[in-house]
């Protein structure tokens, strides 16, 4: 339960954080191919779970695309929690068509689904503050939460950039400003192995989050570190090819028609 509750208590903080709106954003994405990624969570330095994130290129009517899941597990028995997300965005720009999202724990379950135009986010959702259906304005620097990891691998953050990115949070109703800042070039070890990487902080109504990205290759996100520490993610090892699971069935949703 105390995962969920942490859950719930970061989309509190954020909900009521202002966005605003930034053109020129550079983008320089890595050659997406299909991909398994493995991570491990960790709280006070003790693992209490793990992640795992499946890329997929596909085309739709509307360009080359890009299918994202991430399910992330913590904690045990009647402590269990469960996040899932599935995005659909664009391969070139990286701006999101319609995203999922569920967090389950015990009876407790939040869920939101929002439905991307050129200027609208059309969100129906189950929130910590109940049921919620919204149409938000937004920008072409507006993007989907769940995607922000993806979107840094692409992202171009120089030395003494300061970018703000207008972020839509589906649990929340809301949109928020995300600052992105780069720290520095940092050798990291994690599960996986030792990576050069670049070090970047995302600055959320106060709040710091730091991010580890390898410097070369397909940029992946080598370490997560949740505000104060409370929460980590470290990248495991790859599985096998022949090992590695397809996307659970269950987590990408129908159309709403919305």
């Amino acid at each position: 339960m105390k995962y969920f509750v942490f859950a719930c208590l970061l989309l509190l903080l954020i909900s009521p954080a202002c966005r605003k709106a930034e053109t020129g954003l550079r983008l320089s994405p890595p050659d997406w191919q299909p991909e398994t990624l493995r991570y491990v969570v960790l709280s006070e330095g003790e693992p209490v779970g793990s992640a795992i994130q499946y890329i997929s290129p596909t085309t739709t009517e509307s360009g080359a695309m890009l299918e994202f899941t991430q399910v992330t597990a913590t904690g045990t028995g009647d402590e269990q929690a469960r996040d899932s997300s599935w995005l659909l965005f664009r391969a070139d720009n990286l701006r999101p068509v319609h995203s999922f999202r569920t967090v389950t724990s015990g009876d407790n379950a939040l869920w939101s689904e929002v439905s991307y135009s050129n200027d609208q986010a059309a969100i129906q959702a189950m929130t910590p503050m109940g049921a919620r259906a919204i149409d938000l304005d937004i920008t072409p620097t507006d993007f989907d939460n769940d995607q922000l990891t993806t979107l840094l691998r692409a992202l171009e953050v120089g030395p003494q950039d300061s970018i703000k990115l207008g972020v839509v949070v589906g649990l929340v109703g809301s949109d928020i400003d995300v600052t992105v800042n780069r720290v520095g070039l940092e050798t990291v070890t994690v599960p996986a192995g030792s990576f050069e990487t670049r070090r970047l902080q995302l600055d959320i109504a106060g709040q710091v989050v730091d991010l580890w990205y390898e410097t070369g290759g397909r940029r992946r996100l080598v370490r997560y570190e949740a505000p104060g520490g409370v929460m980590v993610m470290e990248l495991a090892p790859a599985p096998a090819p022949e090992e590695a699971p397809a996307p659970p069935p269950g987590d990408k949703p129908p159309r709403t028609g919305r």
